[in-house]
């Protein structure tokens, strides 16, 4: 488990699901192979998504929260 800032979509494991909320409400979890089908490389931060998703709600870009939900190890 990495720091939040530092984590990197490599770093996630196959129970690890990245939390996405938007400022309207909608709640949208995915998992890394998920975002690697979208297209996000391995090396990409996850902090450095937010302004690079767009809710499917709202279609607002750029005003969503992530983060991770960690697997217990």
């Amino acid at each position: 488990m990495k720091a939040m800032y530092e984590a990197r979509l490599e770093n996630l494991t196959t129970g690890d699901l990245v939390v996405i909320e938007c400022v309207c409400g909608h709640t949208e979890r995915l998992t890394a192979a998920m975002l690697k089908q979208a297209g996000v490389k391995a090396y990409d931060r996850i902090m450095d998504l937010s302004p690079k998703l767009r809710c499917r709600e709202c279609d607002e870009r750029g005003k969503v929260l992530v983060s991770i939900r960690w697997t217990a190890n």
